[in-house]
Formats: structure tokens, sequence, C-alpha cells
């Protein structure tokens, strides 16, 4: 069992629990070496991240881990084995009041302490957690529209039309489950997760399938550095659409997000 952290820069490590492995996204593009394993070996499309994101180590994760249970996390996210404090909780409830609560639900803005990294999920709650449920998500992100409109604001482009034509054409019977996601106001955020290898490789092949036909009807000519990255952010809106066909078990955590390293 095996979570790869997804690393692009020098950073420091905040778990040396067995569950985690780090993993150096991208590397196939760098000039740095971080020590750790690369998503540039094997079968990869490590030169692709500056588009693709964090998909390019789950990519080299399909094709090269042999892990019986397989997921991602990131340098700065990790999923946490406790829920929020109950101070957590009424914060929440003000930023609600204030218009904010939607984009923070599911996460706790996390300081570097000992306090917080004895939050982030170990191998043994992790085997706990599995034996009575087949995949652990974070918590559903809420956004203040649909999931079409937000999409729309934040990248003015019809990507996500795009990506709809595809699974019209390649897999109809994921349609209606897609137009529901579309019109819905949230999403499984980050590309965070941990399932058994079979569910993974299922997951894989059926994005990747529709990742790599937009990536043949998209032109990125024009796009910002940001917005370059369609790959990874379309990514972590089709889980909920490939989910609704699996009769999988969730478990559902908050995410630490220490988002000053």
């Amino acid at each position: 069992m095996k979570i790869y952290v997804a690393y692009h820069k020098a950073t420091k490590q905040l778990s040396k629990d067995s569950l985690y492995e780090p993993l150096h996204v991208g590397k196939g593009m760098s000039k740095v070496d971080l020590g750790m394993i690369g998503d540039d070996t094997g079968d990869n499309i490590s030169d692709k991240n500056g588009s693709f994101c964090e998909a390019t180590g789950m990519y080299w994760m399909w094709k090269n881990a042999k892990d019986d249970y397989i997921g991602l996390s990131h340098y700065r996210r990790y999923f946490s084995k406790t829920d929020k404090s109950w101070c957590e909780k009424l914060m929440q409830k003000m930023m609600f009041l204030i218009g904010l609560g939607k984009k923070r639900k599911g996460v706790i803005y996390a300081k570097d302490s000992q306090k917080r990294r004895d939050q982030i999920l170990d191998l043994a709650t992790a085997k706990e957690i599995l034996e009575d449920h087949d995949i652990i998500l974070p918590e559903l992100r809420l956004l203040k529209r649909s999931v079409s409109e937000q999409y729309a604001i934040r990248r003015p482009n019809n990507d996500l039309n795009i990506v709809g034509d595809i699974i019209n054409e390649k897999f109809p019977e994921y349609s209606q489950a897609f137009n529901s996601m579309m019109s819905k106001n949230e999403i499984y955020a980050c590309n965070m997760f941990l399932m058994k290898k079979p569910e993974f490789d299922r997951y894989m092949e059926w994005l990747f399938e529709i990742l790599f036909e937009l990536e043949q009807r998209v032109d990125l000519t024009g796009y910002s550095s940001y917005h370059q990255r369609i790959y990874g952010f379309i990514a972590e809106r089709l889980i909920l659409v490939w989910l609704s066909k699996e009769n999988l078990k969730i478990k559902e955590l908050p995410v630490l997000y220490f988002n000053k390293l």
C-alpha cells in the first residue's frame, strides 16, 4: 500500500510514514534532481507535466507501480486522519456567513507543526479504514456555482464541453453522469485518492482515453501557463463521473493543506 506524494521542487517531506513514497512529477522537464523516484522512468508522459500537472504522476503510477493499494497526495496536501476541531468547525460556519465557507469545506489550513504532522493519515489508519471501505477521497469541495459555471469563469474556454462530446462518443453510458456533474456544485478536488490497484487501473484506462483524445482536439496556443494545466483540472472533475458506474464504498477525509512551507 502506497500513497505517492507529488513533488515538483525541493521542500521538506512532512511525513516519513511508510505509507508515503515521494514522487518527482514532471522530472522529464526539470533541471534539478530531488533525490526521489521520478515520473520519467519506464512508460511515462513526464514531458507533458506542463499541461497534465500531477496527472503525469498518475500515469506513471498506472504503468509502473505494483502496489496492491495505490494513492496520490501532494507535498502540501495530505489526508487527515482526524476531523476538524470544534474551533475549526465554528470558524467554517462563520466563513459560510461571509461567503467563503464553501471554498474551504473539507480543508484544514495547517501551519507546519508537529501537532499537524501527527494528524497526517498513516499506514495503520489507512488499513483500518480500507477494511470497511473501497476508496479514500477528500471531502467533497462545494463550489459557489455549478461546475460548468465555475469552470467557464476561471478558465474561459470550452474545454469541458469538448470533454462532454468525447464522453458522448466514446463512453455514452457516462453521459448522464457527466451532465449531472456539470450541473452540480461539488467536486473531489486535488486528484487525491487511495484505492485498490485494479480499480485504479480501470479508472486510469478510462480517464486517459478521454484526456488523450481531448489533447488531440484542443489547441493550447494563447493559453497562459496556468490555463495550459487543463488536463489536471479536468481530471479533478471527472472522478465523480467515473465513480457513478462503480459500486465503491467511499470514505471521505478532510485535507490538511500546509500552505506555508
